[in-house]
């Protein structure tokens, strides 16, 4: 038994406790998922004094929305309290593939928002009113193109036209968490895919107009390519390093 499924068993003896997010999206798939998200129907001032008893050294971290996260040989564990419903709690994710629960307990799948099913039909799909899960926090579209992309998922067509209006609203996500998504969508396995579907909502044309531009433009008479289909071809051929990748994106700049 792995370190953070004992640790998940000491938690629900004393609070119900779920898995969520990409740890069970990824179970379904039959993937290995490498860090533990989980809720807990527990103030985290109570459950960081459990975790302390243990001797675990918990840390608490975020300013607005705290998550108490354990560090352990390699893994990591992150907790959110929660109270209400699960359905209350799904709502407030951002897309229902990520929106499956797990009961720490007795290991039954519970699915609020249809993400299973979304996730067998290859659907990716906002949870609830995609205008304001994008409206709480417009990075999620780069989200979108992430696991879109990772898992080879149609958006939903709602979904796709919400992230398309709220495309400018990026521009009030703190850089740090900007460069951190895209480059998650850098490192991709399939790169070309990525960087087309961020050609097709618009992103480039609104925030990199410099790549946006390489369209149609041929590096010299008769060239049977454009600069951007040469320069989505080098970066799908680079190994799939982060500084690697991006020399290949803006070789041609």
């Amino acid at each position: 038994m792995e370190f953070w499924q004992k640790f998940i068993t000491q938690i629900a003896e004393i609070a119900p406790v779920y898995l969520v997010g990409g740890t069970v999206r990824d179970s379904l798939l039959q993937k290995p998922s490498k860090d533990v998200d989980g809720i807990v129907a527990l103030p985290l001032e109570i459950l960081e004094k459990h975790i302390k008893k243990w001797g675990y050294h918990p840390l608490r971290i975020g300013a607005k929305h705290q998550t108490l996260t354990v560090f352990h040989q390699g893994e990591r564990i992150d907790f959110n309290p929660f109270s209400g419903s699960l359905e209350e709690d799904a709502l407030r994710r951002d897309f229902t593939i990520n929106a499956i629960y797990q009961n720490g307990k007795t290991g039954e799948i519970i699915d609020p928002l249809g993400g299973r099913e979304d996730l067998e039909k290859k659907i990716l799909r906002a949870c609830g009113d995609p205008y304001e899960r994008f409206r709480e926090d417009p990075l999620r579209i780069l989200r979108m193109v992430r696991f879109s992309c990772k898992y080879n998922l149609t958006i939903e067509e709602n979904t796709l036209s919400a992230a398309k209006e709220f495309l400018p609203k990026i521009s009030s996500v703190a850089l740090e968490r900007i460069s951190e998504e895209l480059g998650t969508i850098l490192i991709l396995e399939n790169p070309r895919s990525a960087l087309t579907l961020l050609m097709e909502i618009g992103y480039l044309d609104m925030y990199l107009p410099e790549l946006a531009n390489l369209q149609n433009c041929m590096a010299r008479p008769g060239y049977n390519e454009d600069l951007w289909e040469h320069t989505l071809k080098v970066v799908e051929n680079t190994p799939p390093e982060y500084l690697l990748r991006l020399a290949g994106l803006f070789h041609h700049l």
